[in-house]
């Protein structure tokens, strides 16, 4: 059998060209750039990591934010916290509070009890660009008067007293605990009304760094607070 004729001096000139231009700035350019459009981009408002294109199509969305109920007597269990971005819970009266979940990388199919809003609650949607799905708002000559402010302060908003097409009522729960929305609905709903995303707001800043102490104080799984029955002066 006769043997492959080989050319050492041909193998070593193909060799040193494949090095060069590998080491060529504009091959590093590519694989930088290639490096940088595979690298994951934090969803806006929890900051989970995506891929670029599904996070470009998620912060795209307009947020949706809902007001939840949370009398202990009627209002829960609550459907649909578990799929929210973020939620607040503040007092609105009488020691009394109520959440208000916002939805942008998840959607849910079923929110309830929706309930009225309330001022603080606006100030919030506001500086996220949301819509406020709810049920009637507190309407009061005061500075509490979420019905009026909503206009005053341009805060997109669904009420299910004069929108009621994204909302229904669950018979399984005694009204008024038994509101339900559905937040693809209520984007859909908003998209009708010329209302679209995305959100003005800036993103969360999350560290990535990892103290040891921490790590060595074991995983939290428990947080209790209270609110106090009267206001302070």
């Amino acid at each position: 059998m006769t043997r492959p004729v080989r050319h050492p001096a041909l193998l070593l000139g193909l060799t040193a060209l494949v090095l060069l231009v590998s080491l060529h700035p504009l091959s590093w350019g590519r694989v930088r750039g290639q490096e940088a459009d595979d690298a994951p981009v934090p969803a806006l408002l929890d900051g989970v990591l995506l891929d670029a294109n599904e996070a470009a199509e998620v912060n795209a969305r307009l947020p949706v934010a809902v007001i939840l109920d949370n009398l202990p007597s009627g209002a829960r269990p609550q459907i649909g916290l578990d799929r929210a971005d973020l939620v607040y819970e503040l007092l609105v009266e009488g020691g009394i509070t109520r959440f208000m979940a916002v939805y942008l990388r998840q959607d849910a199919a079923w929110v309830e009890p929706v309930r009225s809003a309330r001022t603080p609650f606006l100030y919030l949607a506001r500086e996220l660009g949301a819509v406020v799905a709810h049920v009637g708002s507190a309407s009061i000559n005061s500075p509490a008067d979420a019905d009026s402010q909503f206009g005053q302060w341009g805060v997109l908003h669904l009420d299910q007293q004069y929108n009621p097409g994204p909302f229904w009522r669950d018979p399984t729960r005694r009204a008024p605990h038994n509101a339900v929305t559905d937040t693809i609905e209520v984007r859909a709903h908003a998209a009708g009304l010329g209302w679209f995303g995305p959100s003005a707001a800036a993103s969360w800043q999350f560290k990535d760094d990892l103290l040891i102490e921490n790590a060595l104080g074991g995983a939290v799984d428990h947080i209790a607070y209270k609110f106090a029955l009267t206001l302070p002066p």
